[in-house]
């Protein structure tokens, strides 16, 4: 059987998006319970699907967040359709989707030398899954809801923080079913942290952790588990940013795995310094 010519690829189906977080979850990257539908809302016409006798076998996502930005996600295969170029030719199509743009993506340590064969991608840093499970842990008095900050302020923190302005991502994102997010201000009435914790298929993940510094950081995190004691949880930490890594080590927390930051370009200005913890692995 042909499979490459009998399969078609197109825009993914809407009613499809949940197969894609089921398949997500299979491989071991504990997607949020809400992930779907707002990943999906941000660019629809960035989920690319391959379709066996109409049904889902292939999906690659390039999201595109401004005319110089995108990030990619979701290159998944059915185990019963790999190795019969599906993923290649919806390489292709994100990639089209994305045109002139730099991608960003975070992907296992193992397909990094095909990621940079097949995309052109370049290393940047190591992404690192880490896990824990609250106890003890007290409300700061220094944070605020989230969502009782501007939009505009909040998105002004958010960009400063990632590549490109996502607006109407981040005030989805902080308002979520189930979710919790704070921030916090500083003297002269600026924001100077942002963090959210989300239910996930397992437990709940913290993204993003974003700080002016490391006790701004705590503080935030600190509040956000103290919503959840004797849960387990999980926060993906850059690992260049050396600050966020002693947070998590002093915390006593355990790695999970280690994924591969990669851009096709250099990356849009953004303070690395200040991520404690990424949004998520899948949108940047």
């Amino acid at each position: 059987m042909n499979y490459h010519t009998e399969t078609e690829y197109r825009i993914l189906e809407a009613d499809d998006v949940p197969i894609v977080m089921d398949w997500a979850a299979a491989e071991g990257w504990n997607p949020g319970l809400n992930d779907g539908g707002i990943f999906h809302a941000v660019d629809r016409k960035g989920w690319f699907g391959a379709y066996h006798d109409g049904r889902l076998c292939g999906s690659a996502v390039v999201t595109n967040y401004d005319d110089a930005f995108s990030f990619a996600g979701f290159y998944i295969v059915s185990p019963a359709y790999r190795g019969k170029d599906i993923g290649t030719t919806l390489t292709r199509m994100a990639m089209e989707h994305a045109g002139d743009r730099c991608i960003g993506l975070d992907g296992v340590m193992n397909m990094a030398p095909r990621y940079e064969k097949v995309m052109g991608m370049r290393m940047g840093y190591h992404g690192v899954r880490f896990h824990g499970v609250s106890s003890g842990h007290n409300a700061s008095p220094d944070t605020v809801a989230a969502t009782d900050i501007g939009r505009r302020e909040i998105g002004d923190f958010d960009r400063s923080h990632f590549p490109a302005r996502r607006d109407d991502f981040i005030h989805s994102w902080i308002s979520q079913p189930g979710g919790v997010s704070v921030a916090t201000v500083d003297g002269k009435g600026d924001v100077s942290g942002l963090g959210v914790l989300r239910p996930c298929r397992e437990g709940f993940k913290v993204g993003p952790l974003f700080a002016s510094d490391a006790e701004t950081a705590l503080s935030i995190l600190q509040t956000l588990l103290s919503t959840i004691e004797g849960r387990s949880y999980f926060i993906d930490v850059p690992d260049v940013n050396l600050p966020a890594m002693r947070v998590v080590h002093d915390m006593g927390l355990s790695e999970v795995f280690r994924t591969a930051r990669m851009y096709s370009s250099d990356p849009p200005d953004f303070r690395l310094d200040g991520v404690f913890g990424v949004t998520s692995f899948e949108l940047g």
